[in-house]
């Protein structure tokens, strides 16, 4: 099963069967490859409080 947390996975998820192809077309139409954009977002993205604390 694909996961949304690995650059293959998300190609597949839409629609894509070959990682490298997802990452060429996706280079090519943001500038970026996938996984440099996902670890900029990953570094810049503040996670949810717990709610489980009190």
């Amino acid at each position: 099963m694909a996961r949304a947390d690995d650059i293959a996975g998300v190609g597949h998820l839409v629609g894509y069967d070959s990682p490298s192809q997802f990452s060429r077309e996706y280079r090519r139409l943001f500038g970026a490859p996938p996984g440099q954009d996902a670890a900029r977002l990953r570094a810049t993205t503040v996670p949810e409080p717990d709610s489980r604390l009190p």
